[in-house]
């Protein structure tokens, strides 16, 4: 029999007049119709626009109509207090969901249940693909792929490293458990920008796996106030915080420690621009000895991203040679 459980859609809004109106709508038009919206206003100062657009809706949505500005990990965790579905989603109010999103994961879950019957319900999390659009919703980047015949369930190592070379976890296309919160905890109210990978982190630690749907089910929205935007130097400064606090949980976790992994990691980092999270690896393994090992490990990595890169400037010297010789015929 079906799985179908019933989902809450949680939407943060801060100054949300502009596009809010076009998420809440992608939320309302969803064909999996066993859901409730919960639109929390963290403390606007718009002079009520943001309240105005969500009483509109009637009830249709749940409004929470807060007038201190809180933050969006607090807000988070007050639809998650406050939500009276089995299973969480989050949908930013500048951003929209494809009209078959949670239908499409209700689907996927119930196909990764069935494979994986000995996994507790609330260790299997899901997330998926996002494409780009700009502040008119036209589309500016479709999405890719991002699995390249990987298994959908992966160890905690091939989450967190491909977590680190491509930021995979998107916040909005996520469906997890209620139960999941409730034994791992919720967001960080003291993380402005990276509340989210930061609670990815804790759910991967602690045993819990995010299953990725190869497909995009979510559309992200790109303009100059978005929040990564805005509060750039925050992101910065936070990122590489969490990335340290990390390594030193991977360091003493016996199952991710070992010398290989590490050096991965360190690799990615320092390609990334990190320093302190490197020089956590660089100090763990010193004290295991053999620190030219350590350097030498890289020479293969490096090597490759190197003549990967020279490839493709050869392949397209000579494709613009092709073009040139063409047009002087």
């Amino acid at each position: 029999m079906k799985y179908e459980p019933f989902i809450s859609i949680i939407m943060p809004v801060y100054n949300g007049a502009n596009f809010m109106k076009d998420a809440i709508d992608s939320a309302l038009s969803q064909t999996y119709k066993k859901l409730e919206i919960i639109v929390i206003n963290d403390g606007s100062s718009d002079g009520g626009e943001t309240s105005k657009i969500a009483k509109s809706y009637g009830d249709k949505i749940r409004f929470i109509d807060r007038q201190e500005n809180r933050g969006i990990s607090y807000t988070l965790n007050e639809g998650i207090s406050n939500m009276k579905g089995e299973y969480f989603t989050w949908l930013s109010h500048d951003d929209r969901y494809i009209s078959t999103k949670l239908a499409d994961q209700v689907e996927f879950l119930n196909k990764v249940l069935q494979e994986n019957p000995t996994i507790q319900r609330e260790r299997i999390l899901l997330c998926a693909g996002t494409e780009r659009i700009d502040i008119n919703g036209r589309i500016t980047s479709h999405y890719q792929g991002n699995l390249n015949g990987k298994k959908c369930i992966r160890s905690k190592k091939e989450l967190i490293l491909d977590n680190l070379k491509q930021y995979g976890l998107s916040g909005c296309t996520v469906l997890i458990p209620k139960e999941t919160f409730e034994k791992f905890g919720v967001f960080d109210i003291s993380k402005r920008t990276v509340q989210d990978t930061d609670l990815w982190y804790r759910f991967i630690l602690g045993g819990c796996i995010f299953c990725f749907q190869d497909k995009a089910i979510v559309q992200s929205r790109e303009h100059k106030n978005k929040t990564g935007n805005r509060l750039n130097d925050v992101f910065e400064i936070e990122k590489e915080e969490m990335q340290t606090d990390l390594i030193k949980k991977i360091i003493i976790d016996n199952e991710m420690n070992d010398y290989g992994y590490l050096s991965d990691i360190s690799y990615y980092l320092l390609r990334m621009g990190y320093k302190n999270a490197p020089k956590a690896i660089r100090s763990e393994l010193k004290s295991r000895g053999n620190m030219a090992r350590y350097y030498f490990s890289f020479i293969p990595k490096y090597s490759a991203g190197y003549l990967y890169g020279r490839g493709r400037q050869i392949a397209k010297k000579a494709y613009w040679e092709i073009v040139k010789q063409r047009e002087n015929r």
